[in-house]
């Protein structure tokens, strides 16, 4: 069994955002989170698939006001996963505390703009995401991060991200390149089918 993770990273690293890129790490961030990696073009799932689970990892190097909030209840039946901090419901969950309703995505980016709050609040969550995402270049070394689904449309990530994640990168040049999806959420079926042609 492949997961969207993989297929949606193994069509952004054949013609996607990461064409001619070497390694990759490609990440959905939606309701649910995934994740999947490619060297040289092809996928390298594992034999038990367990890149696309990268979002079922504990958050890294909590700060003290997120070790009172590490008990967040993940689907998976464990707390602390990484998607309880940056999927979508997170996201909703952590803006209507903040804000005392549940904001669209459209008006959490157009508020950003005016909204010192929201503003404060997005840069923590790339904060995290950040964090989530330095964990895996430490293991695996992408050359680049593709990003795709409901939270890749935030253009906040695209600046901050590279900065953010350096200094939790354990190398001499720890800036990365991390950009949007070519194809969106559409790469899970692009990938599934690059899949069958190589099978």
């Amino acid at each position: 069994c492949v997961s969207n993770g993989n297929c949606f990273a193994l069509s952004e690293s054949i013609d996607g955002a990461g064409k001619g890129v070497k390694s990759l790490f490609g990440a959905i961030l939606d309701a649910s989170c995934a994740g999947g990696l490619t060297f040289k073009k092809n996928l390298l799932p594992g034999p038990h698939v367990a890149t696309s689970a990268w979002n079922h990892n504990p958050l890294p190097w909590l700060k003290p006001d997120e070790v009172e909030d590490s008990s967040r209840q993940c689907w998976c039946g464990k707390q602390g996963c990484i998607e309880t901090w940056i999927s979508t419901g997170a996201v909703l969950r952590d803006t209507k505390k903040l804000k005392g309703d549940t904001l669209s995505l459209k008006k959490l980016i157009h508020d950003s703009e005016n909204d010192s709050d929201i503003k404060a609040f997005l840069e923590q969550y790339t904060q995290r995401l950040a964090r989530g995402l330095a964990l895996v270049v430490n293991i695996f070394d992408s050359e680049m991060i593709v990003l795709g689904g409901e939270l890749a449309q935030i253009n906040h990530l695209y600046t901050r991200l590279p900065i953010l994640m350096a200094p939790y990168i354990l190398a001499r040049d720890g800036m990365v390149d991390v950009r949007q999806s070519k194809y969106g959420l559409s790469s899970k079926a692009r990938g599934a089918a690059r899949l069958w042609e190589t099978s």
